[in-house]
């Protein structure tokens, strides 16, 4: 037998059962096989496939003044997260203190949101860039924590709105929040390239410019370094797996050649570099013989 159709307005978005009701959409229709459930009285046609439109069905079924928090907040940010929200993992939902708790299933309910702003993105209620890297503080290490940081800084273009909004929080992980803050820069393209620059704070080498241009003898323009200290002739790159294809390994060969032959010291790292603690080591007296410092070698990768 044959489905009867539906609206085509409800047929391309999430919609109410009680919507589709009133808009004569029969019993047998809205129970079929053919729509997916979402939340409790939630329909759509396609199943959701991201945390991101699971977010925006459920929407339709939370309080108008309910909003999305912590890391579900932080995936509709696109924010740099050290673990992504599974589909199957309950989506955070935050109200005012005294409003009732959201108690439906899928949904994790919080409180507080009279002292956090509330943005719209991706069409729902989400907590704010800074407050929501807040709330995540207490279940992130300090590390995660200033990637996070990074990604939203960048986001924001100024470390400025971050620090100032910091500045008026009040909460348990205040001091762990702003501990991480003294950490974060602008400028970082992806959680390695932060991670592999808090290493080299960590170990007490200069700060170094984060995505700028390399310079041959003349002047000209060789490409961008991750990053790269200017005054020494020093640049790292970190090389993910993007730059192992045939399309980026043969223009990276080039531009490393071009930077050496022009009197820069390039040194390279991949992920394995980072995470095995003797090869870390070693990257990071490599690094610091280049810039003529010393590396902080008994304590250069504790929290600070």
């Amino acid at each position: 037998m044959q489905r009867a159709p539906l609206p085509p307005d409800l047929a391309a978005r999430p919609f109410l059962v009680r919507e589709a009701r009133r808009r004569g959409v029969g019993q047998s229709r809205l129970y079929d096989s053919g729509l997916y459930r979402p939340t409790h009285g939630v329909r759509t046609v396609r199943e959701p496939a991201s945390v991101v439109e699971l977010a925006r069905a459920t929407a339709h079924a939370l309080p108008d003044d309910a909003a999305f928090s912590g890391v579900t907040a932080a995936e509709i940010h696109q924010l740099r997260l050290p673990v992504r929200p599974e589909l199957t993992d309950d989506l955070e939902v935050m109200r005012e203190t005294d409003r009732a708790r959201v108690r439906r299933r899928g949904c994790a309910h919080q409180k507080g949101l009279e002292l956090r702003e509330v943005v719209v993105v991706a069409g729902v209620r989400v907590t704010g860039l800074v407050d929501t890297w807040c709330d995540l503080a207490s279940r992130m290490s300090i590390i995660d924590l200033v990637v996070l940081g990074d990604s939203i800084a960048n986001r924001l273009g100024s470390l400025d709105p971050l620090l100032e909004r910091v500045s008026r929080r009040r909460a348990r992980e205040i001091g762990r929040v702003r501990r991480a803050a003294r950490w974060v820069r602008v400028g970082s393209r992806s959680h390695m390239e932060s991670r592999v620059r808090l290493a080299v704070a960590w170990a007490r080498l200069p700060d170094p410019e984060l995505n700028v241009a390399l310079d041959d003898v003349i002047g000209g323009w060789i490409g961008e370094g991750d990053l790269v200290w200017q005054d020494r002739r020093v640049v790292v790159e970190y090389q993910g797996k993007d730059h192992f294809t045939p399309d980026r390994g043969p223009a990276d060969i080039t531009r490393r050649a071009a930077a050496e032959a022009n009197g820069w010291t390039y040194i390279e790292i991949v992920a394995a570099d980072y995470y095995n603690s003797a090869r870390r080591h070693q990257f990071l007296t490599r690094l610091g013989h280049a810039l003529g410092c010393r590396v902080d070698t008994d304590d250069s990768y504790r929290e600070r």
